[in-house]
């Protein structure tokens, strides 16, 4: 080999690893909550009524990875949401979002990163934001949880282990509408006894 094309090889090298390492420097995590890819019985579904009640399915039902140095400074991570699997209620998957590897932009190896996860049906919204701000909508957010992003060559760890399951629950509007007819009705057959 010439030492000119020497050269241009070594350069061509190095160019290719500095732009992979500039790839990988940014954080990765795995937006997952497939309980087959933990194994220590935490419970990270997501529910339509309560925790430990019907489990989610469906895929207009959507989730939505948000993330920030804190609770206060939370976006959204593009492509910004996972259908969950549109399978029957008993099913193993149920409650299980359709995820993927997400990247961090901002964010680098060993750094703190604020997690929240926001579910909303998006057949009818197309924005947690627009669910969350609408009468008689169902949506939900998991608690704020915290993930640290592994070092490079890590072949375990990306996983949001600090996440815990939740339920949506409809606008608060809706929730008073049942204790609201119940009182009527009562006081309506008080008021008709002689």
């Amino acid at each position: 080999m010439k030492p000119r094309q020497t050269r241009a090889t070594i350069l061509c090298f190095l160019a290719g690893v500095c732009v992979t390492a500039q790839c990988w420097s940014q954080g990765t995590v795995n937006f997952r909550n497939n309980p087959q890819i933990f194994f220590d019985g935490i419970d990270r579904f997501v529910y339509l009524d309560f925790v430990g009640g019907t489990r989610l399915v469906g895929s207009n039902y959507v989730a939505e990875l948000r993330y920030g140095t804190d609770a206060s400074s939370l976006n959204a991570v593009a492509p910004p949401v996972a259908p969950f699997r549109d399978i029957p209620p008993d099913g193993l998957l149920a409650g299980v979002w359709s995820g993927d590897t997400r990247t961090l932009s901002g964010f680098t190896q060993g750094d703190l990163v604020t997690f929240q996860v926001k579910v909303w049906d998006v057949s009818r919204f197309s924005t947690y934001d627009e669910a969350s701000s609408s009468p008689g909508a169902i949506f939900g957010a998991s608690e704020p949880f915290s993930y640290r992003v592994p070092p490079f060559g890590t072949s375990h760890g990306f996983d949001i282990v600090n996440f815990r399951a939740f339920a949506l629950v409809p606008e608060p509007s809706v929730l008073f509408l049942g204790p609201l007819l119940l009182t009527v009705v009562l006081l309506h057959r008080e008021a008709r006894k002689p």
